[in-house]
Parts: structure tokens; C-alpha cells; sequence
């Protein structure tokens, strides 16, 4: 949904003000949506063909204009109009994510990104010699008929988001992801446009300045939003001011720490593996690319 909007928005890269505000409505339109139907239910009735469907996503669009989106407002895919806003400051996620990317010289390739069973905050089966699982965690307790709502036969919502491609005219095979709670999808739709849509190479896409919006329920427990709150690396700095002149409340951060992705592509005949240099700068994400 968000690649499908920005290329309907004619967005390539986040390289302007303009571009970073039209960029962060979308995010906050397709997070909304997430917040009402996303869900480890069977046999949903909206389904993924139904938010991905162009009318309905021309429709959304609808409610992008120069000032800030306030309140969280999905849309209804079956009758194409947004529903009433919900009602609801996002907690830290912590630590503990991993993502793994692999081509082997077969063309096998493996986009993965186990979570949820984290040494530092789950008890350990000394007997099996791991952690159980936390994710009972991303459920909600208090707000029955909630599409999340923890019930029997149902899996918990994830915000993992392994990304594998396969482009038949170019003879590529590509696989990335990240680590990073509710900026998984952010971060890597920004890299992803400067990749596909923008033609820039690997290395240059993966070090454009990236930013993070704060405005919809958090994925994780207690599930609060931070309304407004945009996260910008020092890079986009210069466009803090006219970005809060819209109605957000645009934060600048650390340069190169707004995401840790991890790549690996086949293109013709050539294997390539490439790492985020932010992750270097991380003290707890070091992602290592390694081909041979």
C-alpha cells in the first residue's frame, strides 16, 4: 500500500519538503488501515485485494491536503469512504529483532525475520535452551471486537516485513528487511523508492536521509499513538520548520539512525549483499553484508 500510494502520489524519493509531508500522510492513511483490519484472523472480510484495489486507494488519497492529517481515520474498502476517526506517546519498542537475507549460488533465496523470543525480557526453557515466544504481548485486552483483540484460534499481528523481489526483465532477484517494530515497512518503503522508483544504485538508496512517523497506535503494548510526532534525521533538517508550519511536530534526530536495513541481490550474473551504514552507528543493530 504505501509504495502503491507514493507511486500514485508520483512520489520517487523523499528529496523536498513537499515530499516528506505527502510521504507521512500516506503512512498515516495505510497505518490506519492497519490499525482496523490487520489481523491473524482466517477468512477476514476485508482482505488484501480489497485496500490494494486503485479506486479505493484514489480515494484515500482524497484526504491528503497541505495541512497535517490530525486524528487516525481509516477507510472502508467496501463502500470506498473513510470511517470515523478512532479513538486513542508511543513507548519505546526495545530490543531484539533480527533480519536475515540470503541468495545462495542455487538462486534459493531467504528473506527472514525472526522476533519475539527475546533473552532479555522472556523466560528461558533451560531444558530446550531458548525463549519463549512474547508476542501475546501485541494483542489487545481491553477493547473487545477490536480486530486485535486476543482471542482463541487467533495469531497476534506482526510488524514483520521480509521483502522478497523477483524481476523477470532485469534478471534480478532481491531480498531486504530490517529490524524496527513499526518502522520496519517506513523504512524500508523509503529505501525502496529510491531504489525503484528513483534508479538510484543500492549503496546511494540505502543512505538517503529517512524519517519516521510516530502518529498511529503503536504495535506494541499499551498501543498509544503520538500524534503529529515525525522523526527526522539532521540530513532534512532544513525542512523541520515549514513541515511544522503544516501541523507536524517534526523532531530532528541523530543523522543515520532512522533504520538498519540488510540486502542481498542476483542481478544477471552478479551476487551483491549490502548493510545500512547506520547500523555501524547503532549500539545494538551491527549489520554485517557479506558475498563471495
Amino acid at each position: 500500500m504505501l509504495l502503491k500510494l507514493a507511486q500514485k502520489q508520483k512520489i520517487k524519493c523523499l528529496d523536498n519538503e513537499k515530499s516528506i509531508h505527502d510521504f507521512t500522510e500516506i503512512l498515516k492513511l495505510v497505518f490506519a488501515d492497519r490499525e482496523m483490519y490487520f489481523s491473524g484472523k482466517e477468512n477476514l472480510k476485508v482482505q488484501a485485494k480489497h485496500l490494494l484495489n486503485d479506486r479505493y486507494l484514489n480515494q484515500r488519497l482524497k484526504l491528503i491536503t497541505n495541512k497535517v492529517i490530525e486524528q487516525i481515520i481509516p477507510g472502508n474498502p467496501m463502500s470506498n469512504r473513510p470511517t470515523l476517526p478512532l479513538d486513542q506517546d508511543v513507548k519505546p519498542w526495545g530490543a531484539g529483532t533480527v533480519h536475515i537475507s540470503i541468495i545462495d549460488k542455487y538462486n534459493n533465496v531467504i528473506s527472514c525475520t525472526p522476533s519475539g523470543g527475546w533473552l532479555r525480557s522472556n523466560e528461558v526453557v533451560k531444558e530446550l535452551g531458548f525463549p519463549m515466544g512474547n508476542r501475546l504481548m501485541t494483542f489487545y485486552l481491553s477493547k473487545p471486537g477490536h480486530v486485535n483483540f486476543i482471542q482463541p484460534n487467533q495469531q497476534p499481528r506482526t510488524t514483520l516485513s521480509p521483502t522478497l523481489m523477483i524481476n523477470t526483465k532485469e534478471k534480478e532477484l532481491f531480498t531486504c528487511g530490517t529490524m524496527g517494530g513499526d518502522a520496519q515497512d517506513q523504512w524500508q518503503s523509503q529505501f525502496l523508492m529510491n531504489y525503484l522508483f528513483a534508479k538510484k544504485p543500492i549503496d546511494i538508496s540505502l543512505n538517503e536521509p529517512r524519517i519516521s512517523s510516530d502518529h498511529f497506535p503503536a504495535y506494541f503494548h499499551p498501543h498509544d499513538p503520538n500524534y503529529k510526532q515525525l522523526i527526522v534525521e539532521e540530513r532534512f533538517s532544513q525542512f523541520i520548520n515549514k513541515l511544522n508550519k503544516r501541523g507536524h511536530r517534526a523532531i530532528p534526530t541523530t543523522d543515520w539512525s532512522e533504520g538498519f536495513i540488510l540486502c542481498a541481490r542476483k542481478k544477471n550474473k552478479i551476487y551483491d549483499a549490502y548493510a545500512d551504514i547506520r547500523s555501524y552507528k547503532s549500539q545494538i543493530f551491527q549489520a554485517q553484508a557479506l558475498a563471495w
